[in-house]
């Protein structure tokens, strides 16, 4: 088993009162996809757009890549494709189209970001290992997500969660796109896009697969799983699908390998999670060490 581990605060408030939402979807097996772009992070989802390639390009570069781009997105053949460009440019110049198109892919990279970005939701983990290094980073994440250690740390069989996350209900899931999820890359510059080698690459494509390859790796990677390595301590891991932006989406609990319970743990969310999983699912209280700073751990029975 590979695991993956997320942090929680399952306890909201209205006003003073406590809403214990959290607490039931997790318990009715609900794992929450939340949009991008209102992750805590501000630099995600803002790569630096290069578009130099795209001003330096000959014309006739530029009037191939565009046939091809054509032919994709109006299902036309090349040679259809390029009696469209032709028509066009007749009624314009080419030097006056090959300028307007130069502005209208880069347009057209931004759309089909934002497309992506505002239809896709984002779950997020960390990848736990023994090292001391990695020990130490993880009482920082009772910290920072728990609400001063009052929630809980919940612990997944990577594989057997993925699998399991359920996307009947949404209207623009594939079977081929529905779910992108890999490890974080960390790096010291935010990553820098150069559209005119994007486009390039799509116009060269042969095949859907090889596009959406293109796609993984010049939309998906830099916008949803590139972060500054000032992060790097969390060693994230995140499931992205498409048309989950701010959803709710079933998965087998089963894939639920262990539940720890905070040491500030909230008395209602510690009854309820033992009384839903404590037959199945190991489920431990972390306490605070009175001698060191250590989280000391103990199965409940």
């Amino acid at each position: 088993m590979e695991p993956i581990v997320r942090f929680l605060d399952l306890v909201q408030y209205d006003g003073n009162e406590p809403n214990y939402q959290f607490t039931r979807d997790l318990i009715n097996g609900l794992l929450f996809f939340k949009a991008p772009q209102e992750l805590n992070d501000p630099f995600e989802v803002s790569p630096v757009l290069d578009g130099r390639g795209l001003e330096k390009t000959t014309i006739n570069k530029l009037m191939k890549v565009i046939i091809a781009m054509l032919s994709l997105s109006y299902g036309m053949t090349l040679a259809e494709a390029e009696r469209e460009l032709l028509r066009r440019v007749a009624h314009m110049g080419v030097e006056q189209y090959a300028d307007i198109h130069r502005k209208q892919l880069r347009t057209l990279y931004f759309d089909l970001m934002r497309k992506n970005m505002e239809s896709h939701g984002v779950c997020c983990f960390i990848q736990p290992n023994a090292s001391r290094e990695s020990l130490a980073h993880e009482k920082l994440m009772w910290s920072l997500y728990t609400n001063k250690a009052s929630g809980v740390r919940l612990e997944f069989d990577k594989n057997a969660l993925i699998d399991s996350i359920d996307t009947s209900s949404l209207k623009s899931a594939k079977d081929d796109l529905a779910r992108v999820s890999r490890p974080i890359s960390y790096q010291r510059t935010r990553p820098k896009i150069d559209v005119w080698k994007f486009f390039l690459a799509l116009s060269k494509s042969s095949n859907e697969g090889e596009r959406e390859r293109i796609m993984i790796n010049k939309i998906f990677k830099p916008y949803l799983f590139t972060k500054s390595e000032a992060w790097r301590m969390e060693n994230e891991f995140r499931i992205s699908i498409e048309g989950a932006s701010n959803e709710l989406l079933p998965f087998d609990t089963a894939s639920l390998k262990k539940i720890s319970l905070g040491p500030r743990c909230d008395g209602k969310v510690r009854s309820s999670l033992i009384e839903a999983f404590i037959d199945r699912i190991p489920i431990y209280d972390v306490k605070v060490s009175r001698s060191s700073y250590a989280l000391l751990r103990k199965r409940i029975k």
